[in-house]
């Protein structure tokens, strides 16, 4: 996939293009339809599927005071939407400048004049430029003058994850957020389509699991909503293959009782290569137990092997996730 930073960077012209438009924070399964019929489309007409996204999130610059982490990282992000099959993909800085646009403008000066669409796909609720003025009506009426067409598809709808309630809910990023940082794995996979997790760059730890006997790699979430504190079962993506694992997700408390940083340290079951500086995915399984503090090294031994114990039981009857053919390797090239 073709990565563009800035509209402005697009310098040369695509065959046909079937654009999809959106921030995609999470690649959840609304946004996956969306993307799936721009690569369908694209393809019954032989022309280039395109998506523009937005970094950093709108809400991060016009509500700096509201705290919201990312379901995912850019990167992430990237690697996801090059797997559902587009070709191409603009990155644009969302700004106030941006914010204030009239629509009109937006339509000429980032859709028509660089890209010239044959289609654009975007979700019901799309909005853009000036006080959000351009709808999904507005942008309709404007693809006579323009010369492409629009379509717009309606939310994705699944059982509502809320305990009182037995009826259909709307896949928005808001709730896949908050089902993240409560633990709700298994609600929150319902939603994205895939497993919660997050792409991260190997760092150097300690070297405490290796003395434990427990090697282990160390990834440092920056943005992104994590799910609780607390030892999971894993699976983790190292290039093109995957792996079982479990992973730490807090402090440190034995070893560090007064870091507050939060970290994700993870043991790989059968692997003792060297992955520093390298790129992985890890999928958060099932939260196995909470985070401990424990007396000696000798009990926290006996505990890390029967938490392996644990996780090997769990991962041999989970279901993979949707996207258990993702690589990592395209991460790098990007």
């Amino acid at each position: 996939m073709k990565v563009i930073y800035g509209i402005g960077k697009v310098k040369e012209k695509f065959r046909n293009p079937i654009l999809t438009v959106g921030v995609f924070d999470g690649v959840h399964r609304g946004h996956q339809k969306l993307i799936k019929h721009a690569v369908r489309r694209a393809k019954k007409i032989n022309g280039t599927p395109m998506l523009m996204t937005f970094y950093p999130h709108p809400v991060k610059v016009m509500r700096p005071e509201k705290y919201l982490p990312y379901i995912i990282s850019l990167p992430y992000r990237l690697t996801l939407i090059e797997s559902l099959g587009i070709r191409v993909c603009i990155v644009l800085k969302f700004t106030k400048k941006m914010a204030a646009i009239a629509p009109t403008r937006f339509i000429q000066h980032y859709l028509e004049r660089l890209i010239a669409p044959k289609e654009i796909i975007v979700g019901e609720d799309f909005s853009f430029g000036f006080n959000r003025r351009g709808t999904v009506d507005f942008l309709k009426s404007q693809s006579k003058e323009y010369a492409f067409s629009v379509k717009s598809l309606k939310p994705v709808l699944v059982k509502s994850p809320s305990r009182y309630s037995g009826g259909l809910a709307k896949i928005g990023s808001t709730l896949i957020r908050y089902l993240i940082a409560e633990g709700r794995l298994k609600e929150a996979r319902a939603y994205l389509g895939r497993n919660v997790s997050v792409l991260g760059k190997v760092m150097k730890g300690d070297a405490r699991g290796r003395i434990l006997g427990f090697p282990t790699i160390n990834i440092y979430p920056a943005e992104e909503v994590v799910p609780p504190k607390g030892v999971y079962a894993i699976l983790i993506t190292i290039g093109s293959r995957k792996y079982e694992g479990m992973a730490n997700i807090g402090v440190k408390p034995t070893f560090k009782p007064f870091n507050r940083q939060i970290n994700i340290e993870a043991h790989i079951f059968s692997w003792h290569k060297n992955i520093y500086g390298e790129h992985v995915i890890l999928e958060f399984i099932k939260k196995m137990r909470e985070e401990e503090i424990f007396a000696s090294r000798k009990h926290l031994i006996r505990q890390l092997q029967k938490d392996k114990s644990k996780a090997t039981g769990i991962l041999s009857s989970s279901t993979s996730s949707s996207f258990s053919s993702l690589s990592v390797s395209a991460f790098r090239a990007l």
